[in-house]
């Protein structure tokens, strides 16, 4: 038997509500579960803003029916530096230099 997990990364404050509604509603038609990795807080002008329950209702709703998961990925995503570089990356770009190093960093995160 082939098993496969289905994962939806990201929803929080800023996602598009609307294509999680449609994931859902897709996913229950088939009967198929998934796994919704909600961001718990959203930077937005230097500040941090809740997946709060208004904007996850359709989530509390779906899961509250079974017809998926609900689980954290991550506290909180910070927008992109005016580099356009992640803040991670570029903070471990400037550390360690060479690819190895920089392996071995994020393998210990």
């Amino acid at each position: 038997m082939i098993k496969i997990a289905f994962r939806f990364d990201d929803p929080s404050f800023t996602s598009d509500h609307l294509l999680e509604k449609n994931i859902i509603e897709i996913c229950k038609r088939y009967a198929v579960k998934i796994n919704f990795a909600v961001i718990p807080y959203k930077e937005i002008d230097g500040q941090l803003h809740a997946l709060n329950e208004k904007k996850a209702e359709h989530l509390i709703h779906a899961e509250k029916n079974n017809w998926i998961e609900i689980s954290q990925h991550g506290y909180a995503y910070l927008n992109q530096n005016e580099t356009g570089i992640p803040y991670l990356l570029l903070k471990l770009s400037a550390l360690y230099f060479d690819s190895k190093k920089h392996i071995i960093y994020i393998l210990k995160l």
